[in-house]
């Protein structure tokens, strides 16, 4: 009988940007025994614009990053598999738009490389317009992959949501709201990898 994905693929490593990799770049070393890999994927999400400097437009919402998820991929014991986190895009200051969040990368030499494409900013208001909310990161050629939300448009008073998907990992950034305040950073992407027991 066939045991669940879970008894398959019981061990994890988890790839974001924080202290250990504040670039988003790092190294997968393949262990002893494993031919095979479950590879998940965000792109970094886009950071929210900024608001009017006046007391009515706020900015738009910042994309979130495309999904990619469990990604069956063939490999050998002790490979070095080189990878790249999205980076989150930063937040807009004062009618300025946000900037786009990364591209996640995971590339094996020779053979597949999967990406997950980065949301766009949000966008900033001006003195006649709210900002408009940033496009959610575009699916690549893969199965079992999402689009990233978009991000919402800002409104009065306002700024506009982040767009979510693998809303537990976070989304884009927030519009800044009116006053000149600016928009938040989006959350950065991740690489997740599973790979069975080893003996």
């Amino acid at each position: 009988m066939a045991g669940t994905y879970q008894q398959d693929y019981p061990n994890v490593q988890f790839f974001t940007v924080n202290s250990v990799t504040p670039t988003g770049a790092f190294v997968f070393v393949v262990p002893r025994n494993v031919f095979m890999i479950m590879v998940s994927m965000r792109g970094g999400c886009g950071g929210g614009g900024g608001g009017d400097a006046g007391a009515v437009y706020a900015g738009g919402g910042g994309g979130a990053g495309a999904f990619v998820s469990r990604m069956p991929i063939i490999v050998v014991p002790y490979q070095s598999i080189v990878g790249q986190v999205g980076l989150g895009g930063n937040g807009g200051a004062a009618d300025a738009a946000g900037a786009a969040g990364g591209q996640s990368q995971f590339y094996v030499a020779g053979g597949v490389q999967l990406n997950a494409n980065g949301g766009a900013g949000g966008g900033a208001a001006t003195g006649a317009a709210y900002g408009a909310g940033g496009a959610g990161g575009a699916l690549g050629f893969f199965t079992n992959a999402w689009a990233g939300f978009n991000g919402g448009a800002g409104a009065a008073n306002l700024g506009g949501f982040g767009g979510s998907v693998a809303a537990s990992y976070g989304g884009g950034g927030n519009g800044g709201n009116p006053g000149g305040k600016a928009g938040a950073a989006g959350s950065p992407g991740f690489v997740l990898i599973e790979y069975p027991a080893t003996v």
